[in-house]
């Protein structure tokens, strides 16, 4: 399952990049039939979204919904919305070894994201999933010629990152990882 096919699909999008284009390129490159995408009553300051495979036979709304499920906080703004359900369509193209379809691995995903992170070498493949998710889905939905562009722009101060949130429809925090050194840097490991 490859993130390149999706990259290349996204790199020459208009500049809204939309969840149903992004969601028909993951499903092509994964070559999952379908994904479902639920909102419900979680609470965004402690979770706002996550993803279900269908390996995951246990829980109740896997069990109820039998498919690949994207659940994402009700209570999020469009902006929000879009972006964590692009990070969580990331995982359709993950391999078995990054799931947290038992409890022992989601176990094991928290304690890291809450503060046991340790170093690259010592990040379980559930964490390493995770990070790149993002980094995924923050260059899928910034196309590559419109990233270059805007960071022209921000160079001169002629956009600030709210205005480049507003034209991306993504939240404002991550506007500046578009343009660190070490976004290039993950895009190349993600695209080999």
């Amino acid at each position: 399952m490859t993130f390149k096919r999706v990259f290349e699909a996204c790199k020459d999008a208009p500049l809204h990049v939309g969840r149903n284009f992004l969601r028909a390129q993951v499903l092509a490159a994964s070559g999952i039939n379908d994904v479902k995408i639920m909102k419900t009553s979680l609470d965004p300051a402690v979770n706002r979204g996550f993803y279900f495979s269908p390996r995951n036979t246990t829980h109740p709304i896997v069990a109820g919904h039998g498919q690949h499920l994207v659940v994402v906080a009700r209570a999020l703004n469009r902006c929000w919305t879009r972006f964590v359900v692009a990070k969580e369509l990331m995982h359709l193209l993950d391999g078995a070894e990054s799931a947290t379809d038992t409890g022992e691995a989601f176990d094991g995903l928290l304690g890291e994201l809450h503060g046991q992170q340790g170093t690259s070498q010592t990040r379980s493949p559930q964490l390493q999933a995770e990070i790149a998710c993002f980094w995924k889905a923050l260059a899928c939905l910034c196309p590559e010629a419109h990233r270059k562009q805007f960071a022209a722009e921000r160079a001169k101060n002629h956009i600030d990152d709210y205005g480049i949130a507003l034209k991306l429809r993504i939240p404002q925090q991550y506007v500046p990882n578009l343009f660190e050194p070490y976004y290039e840097k993950q895009l190349e490991g993600l695209l080999k």
